[in-house]
């Protein structure tokens, strides 16, 4: 696997989070990310603090039955980036979503260095595992996991 080969074909899907905000909050957010060009697959959490209402803990992607493992969503990468690249970067990262075991929801990520922009708005929804219902607008830092 490797962390220093840029690349644009990545790929994201959710695997969990918590959080809440009563007016200010925060939460921890875990994807998976990968990209076939850099021969990388990986976990990140991206964690932030910001404005919002409501809590939830859960989160994941629902299985994609057709393939029988996650749900990914492509993103539309503004330059060429690489896992170390990502690894430290600041971003963003808004949700709303409702669900009582299972429900809908829709998690708009950025992330950004001194490089620029890596990616930008970019929406990861569908159905989701969990339970909670929020809605939260963050800033914060993605982190390599494993």
């Amino acid at each position: 696997m490797a962390n220093n080969i840029k690349a644009a074909d990545w790929r994201v899907a959710g695997l969990a989070q918590i959080g809440g905000a009563a007016a200010v909050g925060g939460g921890v957010w875990t994807f998976e990310m990968r990209s076939a060009t850099a021969n990388h697959r990986g976990t990140y959490t991206f964690t932030g603090y910001g404005l919002g209402v409501g809590g939830s803990l859960g989160g994941a992607s629902m299985p994609d039955f057709s393939t029988g493992g996650l749900s990914y969503t492509d993103l539309e990468c503004e330059r060429a980036f690489s896992a170390d690249d990502l690894h430290g970067s600041a971003g963003r990262l808004t949700t709303a979503g409702a669900g009582l075991s299972v429900g809908y929801g829709v998690t708009i990520i950025t992330a950004f260095n001194w490089g620029g922009y890596m990616f930008s708005s970019q929406e990861c929804f569908g159905g989701t595992i969990g339970v909670g219902a929020s809605a939260i607008t963050t800033a914060g830092m993605w982190h390599r996991i494993g």
